[in-house]
């Protein structure tokens, strides 16, 4: 992994919500779920923008009095842990815009990642994860409409 690699969600497979300061990721293809915490959430936007990391470390940089090379250390590992769960793959498009400020909070706390399988076979077992962009419920082109 190199400092200038850039990433987006690894869609359809994955999606996520954020709440209260915490980013919940499911995994559809595996029923796992995961969370993000401590300044996870913060770089979360940035990462799925498609910002390198070298740049997201230099952000993060601006709101702590951390060396570089510490910040560098906690994002890298956290962002292989996503990689290694397939929440995030690498994107090949242009790289992205100007990437806005990080919104950090006030206290350093090294983003964390906490994977969890106990609701794995109810995720699995549930149809609605295998909607596409078309929508649920789709029926096979063979199948007819039922008549009113």
């Amino acid at each position: 992994m190199t400092s200038q690699c850039r990433y987006r969600l690894n869609e359809p497979d994955v999606t996520f919500e954020s709440f209260e300061g915490e980013i919940l990721l499911i995994h559809l293809g595996n029923g796992n779920y995961f969370s993000l915490r401590g300044i996870a959430p913060a770089i979360w936007p940035a990462l799925l923008a498609g910002h390198p990391l070298s740049q997201i470390v230099l952000a993060t940089q601006e709101c702590y009095s951390r060396p570089v090379a510490s910040l560098g250390n906690d994002i890298e590992s956290f962002v292989i842990s996503l990689v290694e769960s397939e929440l995030i793959v690498e994107r090949d498009d242009a790289p992205s815009s100007n990437m806005e400020p990080i919104q950090a909070p006030a206290n350093y706390e090294a983003p964390t990642f906490e994977q969890f399988d106990d609701m794995q076979d109810l995720l699995l077992l549930d149809p609605i994860h295998e909607v596409d962009v078309t929508g649920w419920p789709q029926r096979p082109a063979d199948q007819k409409e039922p008549s009113a």
